[in-house]
């Protein structure tokens, strides 16, 4: 049976967002194939959305605001637009699957509501200053069908990815790569296609799955993509999951302890979720003083998101049964444990072009992996 891809929460946008550059440019999808037939399983997509903000009777000097962005208002969670998530983290080829078919639409709603710089592909005349939104669908775009709840989640993630990617880098290109399905062996060759023709020098992937669910040709293949990659010089990204240290079984019906792919890739950057505590707004005319209040979006303190006690969800992570312990973590594991631990960092920062050192280690990972997997 073929396994499928889960998605990632919405609860760790704002890391996702911040390595989500990628390049990508549009606003008609490039096919440039028929879509064939898939054998599909029983297991959905999971997306755990937050609740709904209400806006406040106030505005700021560019744009509205909500109830719990505000300072007085609406206690408990809070909502951060664009310039706050910009000033708590002092920073100024997304792969999905289906479609988002209202991207265009909603990228320019966000990019309007927020005074936010335009990009080109979005209707509007070409701008060299801008970036670029391009949609690619290399083996051709399954239709939408509204209500079906797969594809809606896939719709709803697609739209977090390039929204928040362009918040946080307003002027960069935006290539969004769709795969035919959320079946793995699409997922796959939509990521092939990306690393082959080079859309970027980011790739960001906001999905993921137990690692015995995948298999072990399509995890060689996934390697091979990465490998390729890191030779060009590509940064690649992806969740680490939404279920703590458990991960969906194959068919969905439960979790089980498991570190997720591609996330336990040893050339991929995994990327788990934390809960953000920054400055709300202050206004005076809700009888909030900004003199002694911090700026909004102002860094306060920042823990790992863990609501698994209501329900809800919590970063994910685990030890690979795929990849042995890179050298940087084998100090820092407990227990003398000799598997990769996930979420985890690469041994060399993004958009470091790898040095003849760099190729003899990707060389003998690419090697230790497909033995292990031949092995699994």
């Amino acid at each position: 049976m073929q396994s499928k891809k889960v998605l990632r929460s919405a609860a760790v946008f704002a890391l996702m967002v911040t390595v989500a550059t990628a390049t990508m440019a549009g606003s008609t999808v490039q096919t440039t194939a028929a879509k064939t037939g898939h054998v599909r399983s029983s297991a959905s997509p999971a997306l755990v959305l937050g609740p709904q903000a209400v806006p406040a009777a106030t505005t700021s000097p560019k744009y509205g605001l909500f109830t719990c962005q505000l300072v007085g208002l609406s206690p408990g969670a809070t909502w951060y637009d664009p310039f706050q998530i910009r000033a708590a983290y002092n920073i100024n080829a997304l792969i999905d699957a289906f479609q988002s078919p209202n991207i265009v639409s909603q990228l320019s709603t966000f990019i309007s509501f927020y005074g936010l710089p335009g990009m080109n592909g979005l209707g509007s005349p070409s701008d060299p200053n801008l970036g670029t939104f391009t949609q690619v669908a290399p083996y051709g775009l399954t239709p939408f069908v509204p209500g079906n709840a797969d594809m809606t989640s896939w719709a709803n993630e697609i739209s977090l990815d390039v929204l928040w990617a362009h918040a946080i880098a307003p002027r960069a290109n935006i290539t969004l790569v769709l795969s035919a399905s959320d079946q793995d062996s699409d997922i796959e060759n939509a990521r092939a296609y990306a690393v082959g023709n080079q859309l970027g020098d980011v790739i960001s992937q906001s999905f993921g799955e137990a690692e015995i669910c995948e298999q072990p040709s399509l995890v060689a293949a996934q390697h091979q993509d990465f490998v390729n990659a890191t030779r060009n010089g590509v940064t690649v990204f992806a969740s680490s999951g939404d279920s703590g240290a458990g991960q969906p079984t194959c068919n969905g019906a439960s979790l089980f302890l498991s570190a997720s792919t591609p996330a336990s890739d040893p050339l991929v950057t995994a990327v788990g979720a934390t809960q953000l505590d920054a400055a709300r707004y202050c206004l005076a005319a809700l009888a909030c003083n900004p003199a002694v209040n911090p700026a909004p979006g102002t860094y306060e303190s920042e823990v790992v998101w863990n609501e698994s006690a209501e329900g809800i969800g919590a970063s994910g992570g685990g030890f690979s049964v795929l990849y042995g312990a890179p050298s940087y973590q084998k100090s820092a594991l407990p227990g003398g444990n000799k598997q990769l631990g996930v979420p985890k960092e690469r041994d060399w920062e993004p958009y470091h072009k790898p040095t003849q050192v760099d190729e003899e280690n990707i060389q003998r990972r690419s090697s230790e992996s497909l033995l292990r997997n031949s092995a699994n």
